[in-house]
Order: structure tokens, then sequence, then C-alpha cells
């Protein structure tokens, strides 16, 4: 849904986008699919589903990282 005067995609397309990223990140790390048949049931390129990827791993490394932080933070 593109914002009518911007025509930029809206916040909920951007959330939504969030979420596959977030699912094809599992579908690949927790459940072992590839990154074609994930790409495939998707509908986008292997290369973009490998950017989806390494841009959620990146995500999950820099929040186990604050989390670090605040670990030692607290000590």
């Amino acid at each position: 849904m593109l914002n009518k005067d911007t025509e930029e995609p809206s916040m909920i397309d951007h959330l939504y986008r969030a979420k596959e990223k977030q699912m094809a990140y599992v579908l690949h790390y927790d459940f072992g699919y590839t990154k074609s048949s994930i790409a495939t049931l998707m509908k986008i390129s292997p290369q973009q589903m490998g950017l989806w990827v390494k841009e959620v791993r990146y995500e999950v490394q820099i929040h186990q990282l604050n989390q670090e932080l605040d670990r030692i933070k607290q000590n």
C-alpha cells in the first residue's frame, strides 16, 4: 500500500516486509530450509533472500550484543 502523497511504502508495508524477513531467517536458520526454496515460496529472487537473511542476522547479532552490554553495565 503506497502513501498517496509521497508514493512511498506505508508503515504497514514496512512492518509487513520486516516480518517476512524475520520469517525467512527463522525458516533458514531454525528449520533448515534453503534460501532458494524460501525465495521461491516468497516469490522473490535468491539474491534478495540472501540479503534479507543477512540483514536479520545482523539485527539478531546487534540485539545479542546490546543484551551483553546491559549485563556488563549491571555489574
